[in-house]
């Protein structure tokens, strides 16, 4: 056949990202994988995916107005900022606490939006397993400090995933 190509012809047809972070003292793997319909993001400390979050843009978010990212007084942007519509939800392995549950869901739009502010025509859905170890250190409820040791834990793990860009 004229039109086949062995697999030493050619490269391996799904680009693939990885890298290791220490978030809470705990060695963290991820990897990230370009499919053609989705970016599929794991990130685990268990070796195991977790729960599983898909995200899309909103139907909305075709023509959107984006706004300027907030910023806290510090000059950090806030994580929770997003400047697109995102839908957002769990599709295995809810957690068992809600706050964590939040976080999950945050760090997916976040991973979203950055796709979308890098290549606004990249329409793929993202898929993220996160497995997490001790998430006491980012549900902590009467630390006046936890949004910012939210911010300081996410905030690496965010950049890691931008760094293992496929989009």
């Amino acid at each position: 056949m004229e039109n086949e190509t062995s697999n030493t012809d050619r490269a391996f047809p799904v680009p693939i990202e990885q890298a290791c972070i220490l978030i809470a003292g705990n060695p963290t793997d991820i990897v990230v994988l370009g499919f053609s319909n989705r970016i599929v993001v794991l990130v685990t400390q268990l070796d195991n995916i977790g729960s599983l979050l898909m995200t899309q843009l909103a139907s909305s978010a075709e023509n959107p107005m984006i706004s300027a990212p907030m910023h806290n007084s510090d000059g950090s942007k806030d994580l929770a900022e997003s400047s697109v519509p995102i839908d957002t939800r769990f599709i295995l392995g809810t957690p068992g606490d809600p706050a964590l549950g939040m976080i999950y869901q945050l760090l997916a739009t976040q991973i979203t939006n950055t796709i979308y502010q890098a290549n606004r025509y990249d329409g793929r859905q993202l898929l993220l397993g996160i497995s997490l170890k001790d998430h006491r250190t980012l549900t902590q409820r009467n630390d006046t400090t936890s949004g910012n040791q939210l911010r300081e834990t996410l905030g690496p793990l965010v950049e890691a995933i931008k760094q293992c860009r496929v989009w």
